[in-house]
C-alpha cells in the first residue's frame, strides 16, 4: 500500500494505491536492471517529479521522442534527474509493452562488463525493447570505444528504442567521444 497526497485547488487529497508484488527472477544482474512499463511507473509515481508538473515545452518534447525510434542523449547537470526522463520516454512511447532495461554503467567493471560485451544472455544481444545506458560518462574511452562500435556493428539503435545519460557541467562542452555516439547512432539531444 502506497499513498501520495496532492492539491487540486485550494483541496488537498490522498491517494492510495495498492498493488500485487511478485518478485522476477531476474531484476537486476551484473549492473543490468530488468524493468516492465509497471516497474518505471512505480518509479515515477514516487519520484518528486511526478508530483511536479513539467513544462507544456518539456512535456511536448518528451512526447515527440518518445514516438519515434531514433536512440536519445538525454544531457544535464547531475542531479538533474535523467533517469526520470528516460522512464518518462519509455513510459510514453511505442515499446512500452517490452522490457525496459537499464544498465548502469558505473557497475560496469569486470565481470560485468565481459557479461554486457560477450554473453549471449546480455541484453545487447535482445531485440525490441528499450535500453537505458545510465551514467554513460562514467566507462572509460576504451569501453566507450567498444561499446559504440558494438551498437554500430549490431545494428542496435535499429532493432531496440536506445536512451543514454551523459552528465555535463554548465561551462563543459559536450565530449568529443558522446559526439561520435550523437554523430554515428543519429542520437535526438
Amino acid at each position: 500500500v502506497e499513498s501520495r497526497k496532492f492539491q487540486t485547488g485550494e483541496k488537498q487529497y490522498v491517494a492510495f494505491y495498492l498493488a500485487d508484488s511478485h518478485s522476477s527472477i531476474l531484476k537486476t544482474r551484473h549492473g543490468v536492471s530488468y524493468l516492465n512499463l509497471k516497474d518505471a511507473e512505480k518509479a515515477m509515481f514516487n519520484s518528486f517529479y511526478g508530483v511536479v508538473s513539467l513544462s507544456e515545452d518539456l512535456c511536448g518534447c518528451i512526447s515527440s521522442y518518445a514516438q519515434n525510434r531514433y536512440p536519445i542523449m538525454i544531457l544535464g547537470e547531475s542531479g538533474t534527474r535523467k533517469k526520470y526522463a528516460a522512464e518518462v520516454l519509455y513510459s510514453q512511447s511505442t515499446m512500452k509493452t517490452h522490457p525496459f532495461i537499464v544498465i548502469d554503467c558505473v557497475r560496469l567493471s569486470g565481470k560485468e562488463w565481459n557479461f554486457l560485451i560477450s554473453h549471449y544472455n546480455s541484453p545487447l544481444n535482445d531485440r525490441g525493447n528499450t535500453l537505458f545506458f545510465d551514467h554513460l560518462d562514467s566507462l572509460p574511452e576504451e569501453k566507450l570505444q567498444k561499446l559504440l562500435s558494438t551498437m554500430i556493428e549490431q545494428e542496435l539503435h535499429k532493432t531496440n528504442k536506445i536512451l543514454f545519460s551523459w552528465t555535463t557541467t554548465a561551462k563543459s562542452d559536450i565530449a568529443p567521444l558522446i559526439l561520435e555516439f550523437i554523430h554515428y547512432l543519429s542520437c535526438l539531444i
